[in-house]
């Protein structure tokens, strides 16, 4: 599903071309809904079926199958497979920005999106027990921070399970910082507010940072990872585990129970960052309206 957003900035790059995610001959080309099934199994077609229609809708583009399209079509549209970009997503944080905050507003969720406002909002995005990368202990996790800090934080959790579009991306939206096992809930994460953080967590000898990672660079989101064993190194861990389906298998299954103290520290560092990200939104905000007040003045 995630790979979607690589269209966005294709379609900015190139206004009112069809544009073929793959080659039209390509059997695979099922596109749209099949993704779904893939990328993001809890929404069960949900997810896929929201975001095109607030695209549509929003932006008015319109995802179609290889055979929807006439053959004059095909030879001249544009092919998103041969584009030249940086990072995994081809996506520009303009771009990204812009069309999360449009589908946000078609769906009437843009306030939720504010953010650098109030206490920080901190969620812990999980999994169901049975899918695997699930936070035994995120009860703990969250007494701790109210403890810590307070009224300062606004704690809770939540999963994708069962959650339509606009549940999803709207949970991402009204969050600041987010703390989940890695997987495909993490997909809505370029809908969080500015100065978001999300913070992935991987099992032992599943170490991919750069999936996600790659979309939170391609965004304004920050990315920070963290591997469940600090005694081996993640990368020799997972290059023993990747090439056998059976130890991927099991190694994915795996849950977590990382120690409070620890995921304390760390969701620590990222508030800190957050208040330093919010200062230098506001001092921007504050720098542009006093130059726009000057070039008023400069006028009369």
């Amino acid at each position: 599903m995630q790979w979607i957003y690589r269209c966005w900035t294709i379609w900015e790059k190139y206004p009112g071309d069809k544009v073929l995610l793959k080659n039209p001959d390509d059997w695979k080309v099922k596109v749209a809904r099949f993704l779904t099934k893939i990328f993001n199994p809890y929404s069960k077609g949900e997810f896929i079926d929201g975001m095109l229609s607030a695209m549509e809708e929003a932006f008015n583009v319109k995802i179609m199958l290889s055979n929807e399209i006439s053959e004059y079509d095909r030879q001249y549209a544009v092919d998103a497979t041969t584009e030249v970009c940086g990072g995994n997503h081809c996506m520009r944080r303009q771009d990204a920005w812009k069309w999360t905050e449009g589908i946000l507003r078609h769906e009437n969720l843009h306030e939720e999106r504010i953010g650098c406002k109030g206490p920080v909002r901190i969620g812990i995005l999980n999994r169901a027990q049975d899918n695997g990368r699930s936070i035994l202990n995120a009860g703990r996790i969250m007494d701790k921070l109210r403890h810590e800090y307070g009224e300062n934080v606004r704690v809770d959790e939540g999963t994708m399970d069962g959650k339509s579009f606009r549940e999803q991306i709207g949970w991402f939206a009204s969050h600041d910082i987010v703390f989940t096992g890695h997987g495909a809930q993490e997909t809505s994460l370029p809908f969080m507010a500015r100065c978001g953080v999300i913070m992935e967590i991987f099992p032992f000898g599943y170490y991919v940072p750069h999936k996600f990672g790659s979309l939170a660079d391609s965004t304004h989101v920050r990315h920070y990872s963290m591997y469940d064993n600090n005694t081996t190194d993640p990368i020799a861990d997972t290059q023993a585990k990747i090439d056998r389906y059976a130890d991927r298998v099991n190694v994915r299954a795996a849950n977590f129970c990382p120690a409070a103290a620890s995921i304390l520290h760390y969701i620590s560092t990222a508030i800190h960052d957050w208040e330093l990200c919010c200062k230098d939104v506001e001092e921007s905000f504050n720098f542009s309206v006093g130059a726009s007040t000057f070039d008023e003045l400069a006028q009369e």
